[in-house]
């Protein structure tokens, strides 16, 4: 029996590399529709940090920016940026954000060191006001938002040894059409709403734990019931 006990717990230890983790904690933010300057009908305004594990570079993340709005949004996305405090523009990126996922295509947008603003020539150079990463809508109007989901999948590489925590200040500013091109509101919270997402880590393993204790008790009452 001791053997066999041995035997399963082994068994249970090898499979946990199988069991899905967060081998990295995710810094996430949500600025809507809780934040004053939200546009009514923005039902989300997040930025999700996380960071590349596949790199030897400890501060390589993934980030995703979702912006959201039910049938009473804005009619268009026109603009949107994230900062990150501690991290200037340029010096304190690698290289520029790259944008690898959006809405209709990469090609559709620009992203440029600018702020967001009220402005025809706003986010469309790299001027690094502001300290922000500016996302610019190529076409007319923007991104149709009303009902819709905007996503956009980003990986970026901070200069230096600069780390990301969780309560390190992160900011998304975004700004609004209606259906005339006219300005709908700018979303500019100038806060920190950080917090971290759960890791699965701990449950995986107390779920794996009770399964391996209840396979071992099975086969213990059976062995009583034969003797």
């Amino acid at each position: 029996m001791k053997q066999f006990t041995f035997f399963v717990l082994l068994v249970g230890f090898a499979l946990l590399p199988a069991i899905p983790a967060s081998a990295s904690p995710v810094v996430y933010a949500n600025f809507c529709p809780g934040n004053a300057s939200c546009p009514g009908g923005i039902t989300e305004a997040s930025l999700s940090f996380s960071l590349d594990t596949a790199t030897a570079d400890a501060n390589d993340y993934f980030l995703t920016v979702t912006i959201s709005g039910d049938n009473t949004a804005p009619a268009y996305l026109d603009m949107f940026s994230f900062t990150i405090t501690g991290v200037d523009t340029p010096l304190g990126y690698a290289s520029s954000p790259t944008l690898l996922s959006a809405p209709g295509g990469t090609s559709l947008y620009t992203t440029v060191y600018d702020n967001v603003a009220n402005s025809a020539t706003a986010c469309t150079t790299n001027t690094g006001q502001s300290q922000e990463v500016c996302t610019n809508t190529l076409s007319a109007l923007g991104f149709a938002l009303p009902g819709q989901t905007a996503t956009f999948e980003y990986y970026v590489d901070l200069a230096g040894n600069f780390l990301i925590a969780p309560d390190n200040g992160l900011n998304l500013r975004a700004a609004f059409n209606n259906a005339d091109g006219s300005n709908a509101g700018i979303l500019s919270p100038g806060g920190n709403y950080s917090t971290v997402a759960p890791v699965p880590e701990p449950t995986s393993m107390l779920l794996l734990g009770s399964g391996i204790c209840g396979v071992v008790a099975k086969v213990r009452n059976k062995r009583k019931l034969r003797q």
